[in-house]
């Protein structure tokens, strides 16, 4: 028997089996690594352990946001949205623990079907708890630690994978909620600055009456005076009165005017204003020639210039012209576009490639289910054959 072991098995004839039969040995390292996959994926829940730091990113990375804040300060009702690093984690946090995106991550990868694990908890409606199980992000111990993000998964690429896919969805999903944000605040300042012309535009029209109504009330008491200087003929101006110097007052107040303010810019007086006006009866002492002047005037004054003379309605005048000019919604939608365009990847801070592993050495399972399968394969086609001569003899 060692006669035919030595002569059959001889160098020669050992390397030119094991060529022949090549195909079937490279099968059986394939077929270990398959079984060792089963194995790692489905009858266990072996999981890597892996663990690295999150944080907010540097404020110089929103450098470039600048100009959106300044929009956004300019409306004065949306102060509370600050485009800073702090802002940026903190939605990002709050996104992340409420694992709605990461779910989706998980059910969208064809690889997770193969697991019985997320199997069941996505026939027993609980893939939440299960991702929350296995991705979580603990708080440090002090503010000038960072958070630590912590993961449990068999295979170590393919949770970092889940993460970082994760993060980008997340970062992006916070990203268009800035710019729906944005656009929510230009249309709110629309609608507010709509309705304060509306208000402007009403009060300008009660003020116009009023204006005017005050023009012709005057216009009538210089007609009084008009008429009693002629009749006293006092031509011109009397420094002092014959009719001594009781005064009896005319009022000059609108009916539906219950006070006002008293424009003394207009070298007539207070012709054609609103307020609370009068003219004493020593006002005829001026003369007819001086008062049918100016009722002269007033009668050939257009309405606009009795209305312009107004500084109260010319600073409404003003108002209303700056609401309708104004320029912050389209700023704020301009504003858009630089988010829009910004890349979303420097938000926030970690480095997957410095992240801590332990347990779950999958690579090396499976080298060595590799490198056993080679070994036994040898084994069978050595000893098959061996078997087979000695059937022979």
């Amino acid at each position: 028997m060692e006669k035919i072991t030595e002569d059959d098995l001889s160098a020669d004839q050992l390397i030119n089996t094991l060529w022949r039969e090549k195909w079937k040995i490279v099968l059986f390292p394939i077929l270990f690594v398959l079984i060792a996959f089963i194995y790692l994926n489905i009858l266990t829940t072996n999981k890597a352990e892996i663990s690295f730091d999150l944080k907010q990113a540097e404020q110089s990375a929103f450098i470039f946001l600048a100009p959106v804040q300044e929009n956004i300060q300019e409306n004065k009702n949306n102060t509370q949205l600050m485009l800073d690093s702090e802002f940026f984690f903190n939605k990002f946090v709050k996104e992340f623990r409420a694992y709605n995106v990461l779910s989706d991550v998980l059910k969208s990868q064809d690889y997770f079907t193969k697991s019985s694990e997320i199997q069941d908890a996505l026939q027993s409606d609980k893939l939440k708890s299960f991702a929350k199980n296995s991705f979580t992000l603990h708080y440090p111990n002090t503010k000038l630690k960072p958070w630590t993000v912590k993961i449990k998964w068999p295979n170590v690429d393919d949770g970092k994978m889940i993460f970082d896919k994760t993060a980008t969805i997340i970062l992006e999903k916070i990203k268009l909620k800035i710019i729906d944000d944005i656009e929510l605040m230009a249309k709110n300042y629309e609608l507010e600055n709509k309705d304060n012309i509306v208000k402007l535009q009403s009060d300008l029209i009660v003020l116009e009456k009023e204006i005017l109504e005050s023009k012709k009330n005057r216009i009538e008491a210089l007609k009084i005076h008009d008429n009693l200087a002629r009749d006293l003929n006092i031509k011109k101006f009397q420094r002092k009165s014959r009719l001594g110097s009781q005064d009896i007052v005319i009022n000059m107040l609108p009916a539906n005017n219950k006070g006002g303010e008293k424009n003394e810019d207009s070298p007539l007086g207070p012709s054609g204003i609103r307020g609370n006006e009068t003219i004493s009866t020593n006002y005829f002492l001026n003369g007819y020639e001086m008062i049918s002047a100016e009722i002269k005037v007033l009668n050939g004054e257009s309405n606009f210039n009795s209305l312009r003379r107004s500084s109260q309605y010319n600073t409404i005048l003003q108002k209303i012209d700056f609401l309708k000019n104004n320029m912050i919604p389209k700023q704020l939608r301009g504003s858009k576009s630089i988010v829009l365009n910004a890349d979303i990847k420097d938000w926030v801070s970690y480095d997957l490639s410095l992240a801590k592993v332990t347990g779950g050495n999958n690579a090396f399972f499976y080298l060595f289910m590799s490198f056993f399968g080679l070994i036994f394969g040898l084994l069978i086609i050595i000893t098959s054959k061996a078997l087979a001569k000695q059937k022979k003899l």
